[in-house]
């Protein structure tokens, strides 16, 4: 059973309210993907929830050699990727390059959990595009923690401005993109020594 944490406080909800209201401004769901900031809370008043409509985040990564070509025959390296989610009450699913690669009843509050990523989907020369699909109570309430992309020794700590479309979206805004986006990129030179603090799996 999934932890839903502790009580918001009326100006994180009132933030979330701003969320789908500039998301839906266009009708069923946005014409495009809008910067927001994570935490970017839904509340399920909202029309747009109410009408059971998904909330998808989408990222760009950037990764080093390694972490696409395989090595050796160990293949430490790739075979090491996680991406790590906290306290999303409700179903959801993670795309990378258009691959579905997690789905989940939800994730608790506690910790955060690990995630295993599947190795040869991640490309070189390119900003990988990972999308995270929220429905139900999910997508209700948003991301609330930022996600951590993590390797073998170092991680990418997802937590600058996401970009954010209510609805459907087109499978090509799931594919991975040669130049780098204004929004959501990440780097190999953002990359960090692993700190992230996780719940047993």
């Amino acid at each position: 059973m999934s932890s839903f944490g502790p009580a918001r406080p009326p100006a994180t909800a009132a933030a979330g309210l701003m969320l789908l209201m500039g998301l839906a401004v266009c009708g069923q769901a946005s014409a495009e993907w809008l910067p927001r900031a994570i935490p970017s809370l839904a509340p399920a008043s909202a029309p747009a929830a109410a009408a059971g409509q998904p909330l998808h985040y989408r990222a760009h990564l950037k990764v080093s050699p390694s972490l696409v070509d395989r090595p050796d025959a160990k293949d430490l390296w790739r075979e090491s990727m996680t991406l790590a989610l906290q306290d999303i009450p409700g179903p959801f699913e993670v795309f990378l390059n258009g691959k579905l690669i997690i789905k989940s009843a939800d994730v608790g509050a506690e910790a955060p959990k690990r995630f295993k990523v599947p190795p040869d989907i991640l490309r070189n020369e390119v900003f990988n595009t990972l999308v995270i699909r929220l429905t139900g109570p999910a997508a209700a309430r948003g991301l609330t923690h930022a996600p951590v992309f993590g390797g073998y020794l170092d991680e990418v700590r997802l937590d600058r401005e996401w970009l954010v479309q209510q609805g459907e979206v087109s499978p090509e805004d799931l594919q991975p993109v040669a130049a780098r986006p204004a929004t959501a990129a990440y780097a190999p030179e953002d990359w960090r020594p692993a700190s992230t603090v996780l719940q047993a799996t």
